[in-house]
């Protein structure tokens, strides 16, 4: 009687392995023990687990076992199978469960193995690719009766498989096994079903699909049943009879998912039985209610082959007597290929492939590359132009078994085809088999747009708008996205969308582009679902709609793009349009990570330690109210929004826009500030007006007015900030504009004014934080203020005395400025034949320096240029070229390209000057790297990372040690070359033994990562200690990240926060954003949004 008792369970996976171990002392599972099995051989894995096969005792017959990756997350499911198992027992077209094996580990712990029927011809997927052409219809149809009768069997037991697909169907010597009926897909349900789904889009039933809304106003999952199962049994029947996989040049995106919710089907296949074509068309039917059920399809599946098997001995006759040629006679071409066609494709077993391969082979070659190169296209339309391409096209080529190089011989020899012109620079683009040839792939492209090619002209307008392979041209780019556009492409709808957004080579049309990603979402482009859930997301174009800005961050975010999953991650983070869930938060900030983006990673980890105080406390009311009522008090300014006239846009960002406007009868203008989302940025705005009170007025900080509203169509009000108005815009702008036309004087005035207002906020006591240094002092030296950027900060003067040495410089400029003149005049506006030798020269130079940088504008630099030898010429730039290499070791790779154009521009070096004179001087190591560096980004040329490659050789070689680096990265990116991680490593090391800092970095990165050696935690920690010691702020950074996560140390967040505050008081803003991370969290540090908001 106990033995019939079924155990029983509460929910603990302890509780589950406990039904396991009790099922098994009552024999109701057998148990195979583990040391009898050998010749064990894995044949399979996955995201669960793995799939061995082996022999047990001294049989020859194999078996399988299946083992669970995370058997305390599968626990549960496993049991559910279990007892599903026991239910069906045993079907001759179902995969047989004979028991449990356990292997003891190290821990002590047990491995859960099931031992399964072992099939041997592995899946049906499989099955088709290799024996299809040997298949007789006769072979097709008892095919798909047997799997019709696996379904029927469970069905009648009230079991639905809910994932049928031919991978999980098996096939034992010619038989049908069905596998994991239900086990698999709920347990990626307990991972991750969104995500799953789409890998098997053409099998699952498209009510899935099929959003519908309850009388709440709340979406409805459609449960996948039976009927469910009868719609994937359709797609399989359809499969068996063409041997290939359903919309097989389709992504699967929700695009397609689309398609086939509103009707779209594959088409038959040439000669099938319509009696076979009426049975999957009718269980493919869009409406659940009108498909048949499996017992319906089994029976009309008999009568076929029922049929068939009656009329089979005069269809061979006719085929020998009618279809096979004399060869005798002469034959029209056509009758042979009808003749080899009925063959083929009817009697397919009997046909000795290699008699017609010369009469079909060349076409069919032909046919078969030019149909991969289609579908690479195809689902190229919808990826961004990264090295993402690279990667989607390796892989769908190994899924083919298709070699790189196969294909690359294949598009080499067909560039009289506009695909193949445009995917071989692809190829180039992206060194796939050859190393990166930007303006090789610039060539090709524009050579496939010549010819109408489409995906030639958006790549082509990419290389326009981003200078890859040519310059920067934001018009023709524009253009050729546009005629992409009106010729049908979607790709290049989403693209004009994206230009009328950003203002790329038109003029922002923010309604134009709203219209345009409806329209590529429409299509099914994930870029678009993106953009239209931003534009909706922030009232961009359109109300703010949150509802249908998640759903389609969730949209895209399931079809895999990164930036909908990062976007999608926060509105679960904050419950911004969704309830807050902060698990689906990590869920998808998780898999953004996973992706490459790289706050996503902090956020990710970080919150995995959070909880529901991540939402923001603030009530959006009360900082409204806060607000009406100062108003209310006068304590703010109120000006009436219709008193405004001319008002005009005069900026746009991120956050808002900006207008400047006259106000009543005045001719002087007004800023007037606007939000796109006036409920998340509310509370920093009130912040930001307390502190605009409370710092007054002062002639240097742009004085805050007051508040005006526009009425919205929905009766809401639209709060604009008014605000003084500059004239001359930022002083970005200013300077970009007038610094030709700026004397010294001018510039220490600029400064002084600068540091004036930075002092009067420090005097109220309140830190700007934001002060960008490219915009700032640094950018323009000021001589004797070099103490402002001391890397130590109790060695930096305060603002008092900034202000106290400008305002004795400038003293001291005004009471020179005349006999500064004079000297200038008379010691250094030299004549070639002065007679003066170049010591004197150099002494009189340095003597006068400060008379030179007081008084710059003042001097005419040609005048003194004949006298300055060739020697002087060359010293000054191989100053120059060293001060930029210098400057490279606390920049990141990224960044070169910026940093040496500003530096060239800060010192009025043109940079065509600088390239011929790098071109002329390649006898010293350090001219031979930075022309390296200017092939690889483009610098004064096109991209020609090849190129940057050998200069970068050429330079190691010569034991340079920038050299050895750059070349590292080289090998370690694949960039110009082949990947080897190994050389990199080596590269590394020997930089790192000469001295580097950026060598001893990249060799601790190699060690935390185990790129071309062993992940060696300590040693990286022990580099990242040293780079720190040597006061680079990159790897004060890093060497903070290994005190937080516990790399090659114990884990301190306290003195990770201290090294990350150290890192970001040096302006390196992955360190300020780990800081913000901080401070939000209460990590290392007290609590403080505040601070975390900085």
């Amino acid at each position: 009687m106990s033995n019939n008792t079924e155990p029983k369970v509460i929910g603990d996976t302890n509780d589950w392995i406990d039904w396991i171990e009790e099922s098994i002392a009552k024999k109701q599972i057998k148990f195979y023990d583990y040391k009898h099995f050998d010749n064990t051989q894995e044949i399979g894995s996955g995201s669960l687990g793995k799939v061995y096969r082996a022999n047990w005792k001294n049989s020859h017959g194999y078996l399988a076992l299946k083992s669970f990756i995370n058997f305390n997350i599968a626990a549960e499911e496993i049991v559910n199978e279990l007892k599903l198992r026991r239910e069906v027992d045993f079907h001759e077209n179902i995969i047989r469960f004979y028991g449990i094996t356990t292997e003891n580990q190290n821990d002590n712990s047990k491995k859960y193995l099931l031992v399964m029927e072992y099939a041997d011809s592995g899946t049906l997927r499989n099955y088709l690719s290799e024996r299809f052409v040997n298949l007789t219809w006769n072979d097709k149809f008892n095919l798909a009766l047997q799997l019709v009768n696996a379904i029927s069997f469970l069905h009648d037991g009230e079991i639905a498989h809910r994932d049928l697909n031919p991978n999980n169907i098996l096939v034992q010597k010619n038989t049908i096994k069905l596998a994991d009926f239900g086990l698999s897909n709920r347990i990626k349900e307990s991972f991750n079903f969104q995500s799953n789904l789409f890998k098997s889009i053409a099998y699952v039933d498209p009510q899935i699909f099929n959003v519908k809304k309850n009388s709440k106003n709340q979406i409805q999952i459609y449960s996948l049943n039976k009927k469910s199962d009868i719609y994937s049994i359709g797609v399989l029947l359809w499969e068996i009879s063409s041997g290939r996989s359903p919309f097989f040049n389709e992504p699967n995106d929700f695009g397609l998912a689309m398609k086939i919710l509103n009707g779209l089907r594959e088409k038959p296949i040439l000669h099938t039985p319509e009696d076979y074509i009426k049975i999957y068309t009718d269980c493919w039917n869009n409406e659940p209610d009108n498909r048949p059920t499996i017992n319906q399809v089994f029976s009309k599946l008999n009568a076929i082959i029922s049929d068939f098997q009656e009329n089979e001995y005069n269809v061979d006759i006719q085929l020998l007597s009618e279809q096979l040629p004399n060869p005798n006679n002469e034959v029209p071409e056509n009758i042979i290929n009808n003749s080899l066609n009925k063959q083929i494709i009817r009697k397919f077993n009997r046909i000795n492939i290699k008699e017609i391969e010369p009469l079909i082979s060349s076409n069919l070659i032909l046919n078969d590359f030019e149909l991969v190169v289609n579908e690479i296209i195809h689902f190229l339309e919808d990826v961004e132009m990264t090295v993402i391409r690279k990667n989607k096209i390796i892989k769908y080529l190994n899924i083919h078994n298709i070699s790189l190089q196969e294909i690359y011989n294949w598009l080499l020899s067909d560039q009289n085809n506009s695909n193949s012109v445009f995917l071989l620079g692809v190829f180039n683009h992206f060194g796939i088999t050859i190393g990166v040839d930007e303006h090789k792939a610039f060539k090709l492209y524009l050579k496939a747009a010549n010819s109408g090619n489409l995906s030639g002209m958006i790549s082509l307008g990419n290389c326009y708008d981003k200078g890859i392979g040519t310059g920067v041209d934001k018009q023709k780019a524009f253009e050729l996205y546009q005629n992409a556009a009106n010729l049908g492409s979607k790709r290049g709808i989403y693209s004009i969308g994206y230009c009328y957004f950003n203002g790329i080579g038109t003029s922002i049309n923010i309604q134009k582009a709203f219209e345009l990603f409806q329209k590529a979402t429409n299509l099914g482009i994930t870029l678009g679902m993106t953009y239209l859930g931003y534009c909706y997301d922030n009232g961009i174009g359109t109300n703010i709609d949150k509802q249908k800005a998640f759903e389609l961050y969730q949209m895209a975010a399931n079809l895999g793009y990164y930036i909908a999953q990062y976007n999608l991650a926060i509105m679960y983070e904050y419950g911004d349009g969704v309830k807050m869930d902060i698990n689906q938060a990590i869920n998808w900030y998780k898999k953004s990570a996973e992706q490459g983006i790289i706050s996503a990673v902090k956020i990710f980890l970080q919150c995995q330690n959070i909880n529901a105080e991540l939402k923001f406390t603030g009530n959006t009311n009360e900082w409204i109210d806060w607000i009406e009522e100062s108003i209310t008090k006068n304590k703010i300014e109120y000006y009436d929004y219709k008193h405004f006239n001319n008002i005009q846009e005069i900026g746009f960002g991120s956050f808002g826009k900006v207008y400047r406007a006259n106000y009543k009868n005045s001719h002087n203008y007004l800023t007037l500030k606007s939000f796109f989302n006036f409920n998340i940025a509310i509370k920093e705005i009130v912040n930001e007006i307390k502190l605009q009170r409370e710092v007054d007025f002062h002639e240097n900080i742009i004085r805050f007015y007051g508040i005006t509203t526009e009425i919205q169509s929905d009766s809401s009000k639209k709060y604009f900030l008014v605000m003084e108005y500059a004239d001359n815009g930022v002083l970005r702008n200013y300077l970009n504009e007038n610094f030709e036309n700026l004397t010294w004087n001018d510039k220490i005035n600029l400064a002084l004014q600068l540091a004036n207002a930075i002092s009067y906020l420090h005097d109220k006591e309140i830190v700007h934080r934001d002060l960008d240094y490219q915009e700032g002092l640094k950018n323009y030296p000021i001589f004797n203020l070099n103490y402002c950027w001391n890397n130590e900060p109790n060695n930096r003067p305060n603002i008092d005395q900034v202000v106290t040495k400008l305002n004795t410089i400038i003293s001291g400029f005004q009471q020179n400025e005349y006999n500064a003149d004079i000297q200038l005049s008379n010691e250094q506006l030299l004549k070639p034949n002065n007679g003066i030798s170049e010591n004197d020269i150099n002494n009189s130079l340095h003597k006068k320096m400060s008379q030179i940088i007081q008084n710059f504008s003042r001097i005419n630099i040609k005048e003194i240029g004949p006298s300055i030898s060739s020697n002087l010429i060359r010293n000054d730039f191989e100053l120059i070229v060293n001060e930029i290499i210098f400057l490279f070791e606390n920049v990141e790779i990224e960044k070169k390209k910026y940093e040496t154009i500003n530096f060239l521009n800060n010192y009025n070096v043109s940079l065509q000057k600088i390239y011929n004179w790098l071109l002329n001087n390649q006898d010293n190591s350090n001219s031979i790297f930075l022309l390296g560096v200017f092939n690889h980004f483009g610098i004064e040329g096109n991209v020609d990372k090849q190129k940057a490659f050998e200069l970068y050789q050429k330079a190691a070689n010569s034991e340079n040690v920038f050299g050895m680096t750059s070349l590292g990265y080289c090998y370690g990116n694949g960039s110009g070359t082949s990947l080897n991680k190994q050389k990199a490593f080596n590269l590394y090391q020997k930089a790192a033994n000469l001295g580097s800092v950026r060598g001893m970095h990249n060799l601790a990165c190699c060690y935390r990562t185990g790129d071309g050696t062993n992940i060696n935690g300590q040693k990286a920690f022990e580099l990242y200690q040293k780079c720190a010691n040597l006061g680079n702020v990159i790897r004060i950074s890093d060497l903070g990240y290994c005190h937080e996560n516990g790399i090659g140390t114990s884990v301190d967040e306290q003195e990770a926060f201290e090294l990350y505050q150290k890192a970001a008081n040096l302006g390196y803003y992955l360190a300020q954003y780990n800081l913000a991370c901080m401070h939000k969290i209460g990590k290392g540090v007290e609590r403080d949004k505040d601070q975390a908001i900085y």
